[in-house]
């Protein structure tokens, strides 16, 4: 039925997996509601149950075309509410979805950047947690895109999680893009006259215990 196609759409856009409290949120309508289009959409074999609670499209195309076919303004408002309703109802859970959060204000287009970027950090500290590091560099690396589109100007902001950035990458082994991050941290710290930053991107990349190695890089910028 169209209501239910309606539905399907709002479900899609909060992920191929959702919960019938956030898609009740998100698309307006009440759980009662939803059971009935549920029901249809489960008999149709559009959707599965996938836990008490909480539902699965069949098939991932059927909910790309979905989303597909929302028009873009539509699409934004509701990725925007589909991660302001996660966020709050994920408050207090350590085990918050932080990376499905920053996505969601990510697609609400660059008016919820600050918010993307912010989230995407609670991503990596996440990721980092679990010494997940590579994922933990991952995030760090989008959380400054998202800070640039967001805010510019804020160099002393892209100094500080290019240092962030770079310790994650250092956990993970990635020594050159770590040195790359902290270059571009010291040379921020510079032209802003940060000393206090200029040192932590000299501490962040001689933080590394090596030994029978000269690193030049690193002398001259504990220099």
């Amino acid at each position: 039925s169209p209501a239910t196609v309606a539905l399907l759409s709002a479900a899609a856009i909060v992920g191929r997996e959702f919960s019938v409290p956030v898609l009740s949120e998100v698309a307006g309508v009440t759980p009662s509601r939803i059971a009935e289009a549920l029901d249809e959409a489960c008999s149709a074999d559009i959707l599965e149950p996938a836990a008490p609670g909480r539902h699965r499209f069949s098939h991932v195309l059927v909910a790309e075309s979905l989303v597909q076919d929302t028009p873009p303004e539509s699409r934004m408002r509701r990725c925007r509410a589909t991660a302001e309703v996660l966020e709050r109802l994920h408050a207090e859970d350590p085990e918050a979805p932080w990376g499905d959060i920053a996505e969601h204000y990510h697609r609400a287009g660059p008016e919820a950047s600050q918010h993307a970027s912010r989230t995407a950090v609670r991503a990596a500290e996440q990721a980092m947690q679990r010494l997940a590091f590579e994922d933990g560099a991952a995030w760090f690396g989008r959380a400054l895109g998202f800070l640039d589109v967001a805010a510019p100007g804020d160099a002393r902001g892209r100094g500080e999680l290019l240092l962030r950035l770079a310790e994650a990458q250092l956990h993970a082994g990635a020594r050159d893009a770590a040195l790359s991050a902290c270059t571009k941290a010291a040379d921020l710290a510079r032209h802003l006259g940060l000393g206090e930053l200029l040192a932590r991107a000299a501490l962040t990349l001689g933080g590394e215990a090596r030994t029978g190695v000269s690193d030049s890089a690193l002398v001259a910028m504990l220099d």
